[in-house]
């Protein structure tokens, strides 16, 4: 925690910070943060650049400062809350979440800023996806997933790949 205030001190001039480690999330450390009115997100990220874009096209929090403390990368994001919508509320706004995915997969600086980490071409996605697919599909339960039907259908998409002619890469989720 005390890394944490260092940081908000740092940017934000004030020491009087509450802090929280959040309990969502699955790959960094997260951290609620608030001082009076204000209310922030800290992670420890490498993907600043990508969550500087994704906040200047309004589909993440919006980065509000950034750095590197004891090694370590950061962001500070505003603060977002709310509830996971169920499903029929994602049924009822289709139209909102096709704009918001069209936003981020139609965004040439995102794509050029994640191609640039990318050290694979089109067929190498391919391959490692089909690989990532495969140990997946042979952790599962064997006796109820591997019907004929299904490990045909599997073999088929296999099959298919191997045909798929290179296309634009793009971000697909963020």
């Amino acid at each position: 925690m005390e890394q944490i205030k260092r940081i908000l001190q740092h940017h934000f001039g004030s020491t009087s910070w509450e802090i929280e480690r959040t309990e969502d999330g699955l790959q960094n450390a997260g951290y609620i943060a608030q001082n009076g009115q204000m209310k922030v997100f800290v992670k420890f990220t490498e993907a600043t650049a990508a969550l500087q874009r994704l906040g200047e096209i309004a589909v993440a929090p919006r980065v509000l400062a950034s750095g590197i403390d004891g090694g370590k990368t950061y962001v500070v994001q505003d603060h977002i809350t709310g509830e996971y919508p169920d499903w029929q509320w994602f049924a009822n706004h289709l139209p909102e979440l096709a704009s918001c995915i069209q936003r981020y997969h139609n965004d040439q600086p995102l794509t050029d800023l994640l191609s640039q980490q990318a050290n694979i071409d089109y067929h190498g996605h391919i391959t490692l996806d089909l690989a990532q697919l495969t140990a997946q599909f042979t952790s599962l339960n064997a006796e109820a997933l591997h019907t004929p039907e299904i490990t045909s259908a599997f073999e088929e998409l296999k099959s298919q790949a191997k045909r798929l002619q290179p296309t634009r890469l793009v971000p697909v989720h963020i």
